[in-house]
């Protein structure tokens, strides 16, 4: 009896089940893939139909669509009557504009999500404990009140200043004198300074109120991300002075803090100790001389945060008012008002020129 074609035997006689030729393997597998496919396209084809909707909102059914609806959406059924296939409808221009819209806004989400996401571990980076973030703070807040303590006494010495222009101008006028048009306008420029420094006042106050709501609401978030039990934010020291009443504690006709004054007691005196003060100024001040009358000696304004301008008042003693000969010169410095100009103010350097005035002026 013959063995079944299966059944092979290898060159040695050994029995081979599973011996066939390559070459056939492989055809028996595309003529096996190309009926299973043939098949399954039978299967959808044979007996397919479409589902549309017409404008009245009636369902029909079909073996093709009208060309009326064909730019709608429609279904394919098998002979089953089962959906094999969803054709859309082409999307309205009102409908592409509403799509685009939500993308725009949850391509926003994404980025506030990511951008909280960033903000929360910087913050974890930054920060170990709570007191680290009212440590650093504080010292934010403490830098903005030297800058409004600094302006706020700038605005002091410009006011005191002015009054004493202003004193010399009704004098004049009361003499019948003419007010020099230098006067006029340094007086002008000293007004408009004194705004300025105003409007640096309110502008540093809305800063610090800013940075305190910022910092409070990197508590708030630090504590919530740690798990930390607590409505407490904390606030800045309160029994540190205030920036807005720098000054207020200061009695009228007195003279300015941060100033340095000079005397002399007749008028040969006071003729030799404007000319050393003039040329104190040329010497010290970073900017030139900008004002020189018989009262007032003013250089420019600081041009970098390390420089400083120079001005000098001369004015009656108010120690000794029956000495009518006599005179005080009374120095000013004004720094650029910025955190460097502030710092570069309290350096050796700048109180070297703030106590060398008297020694010269009196000295020589």
């Amino acid at each position: 009896m013959a063995p079944p074609p299966w059944l092979l035997q290898d060159q040695f006689g050994v029995t081979n089940f599973f011996m066939i030729n390559a070459l056939n393997r492989t055809t028996v597998l595309i003529m096996l893939l190309f009926g299973v496919c043939s098949m399954a396209w039978a299967a959808e084809t044979e007996g397919s139909f479409y589902k549309w909707t017409d404008e009245h909102g009636v369902t029909h059914y079909g073996d093709h669509i009208p060309p009326q609806y064909s730019q709608q959406e429609t279904s394919k059924l098998n002979q089953y009557g089962l959906t094999v296939g969803v054709t859309s409808a082409p999307r309205t221009k009102e409908q592409l504009e509403e799509d685009a819209r939500n993308a725009r806004i949850q391509a926003e989400a994404r980025r506030q999500v990511e951008e909280q996401r960033e903000k929360d571990r910087m913050l974890l980076l930054s920060y170990i404990t709570e007191t680290d973030i009212e440590k650093a703070r504080n010292e934010k807040i403490n830098l903005i009140d030297g800058v409004m303590n600094v302006t706020n006494n700038n605005i002091a010495l410009s006011q005191h200043s002015l009054q004493t222009l202003q004193n010399q101008a009704a004098e004049r006028e009361r003499t019948g004198v003419p007010i020099p048009l230098t006067l006029r306008k340094t007086i002008d420029e000293t007004q408009e300074m004194i705004e300025q420094y105003k409007s640096y006042i309110e502008m540093k106050r809305k800063e610090r109120s800013e940075v305190i709501a910022r910092f409070n609401a990197d508590l708030q978030r630090f504590r919530m991300l740690k798990g930390i039990q607590t409505t407490d934010v904390g606030s800045p020291d309160q029994n540190q002075a205030s920036p807005k009443n720098a000054g207020a504690n200061r009695n009228a006709g007195t003279q300015p803090e941060g100033t340095v004054t000079a005397e002399c007691n007749d008028p040969s005196a006071c003729a030799r100790a404007w000319s050393l003060a003039k040329s104190y100024l040329d010497a010290k001040a970073s900017t030139p001389l900008r004002v020189v009358t018989d009262t007032r000696l003013a250089t420019g304004a600081p041009t970098s945060p390390d420089s400083v301008a120079l001005s000098v008042v001369r004015t009656r003693n108010p120690q000794n008012p029956q000495n009518q000969g006599g005179a005080c010169l009374v120095l000013e410095i004004h720094c650029q008002d910025s955190p460097a100009g502030i710092q570069y103010c309290a350096t050796s350097e700048v109180q070297a020129i703030r106590d060398g005035f008297k020694k010269y002026v009196e000295g020589h």
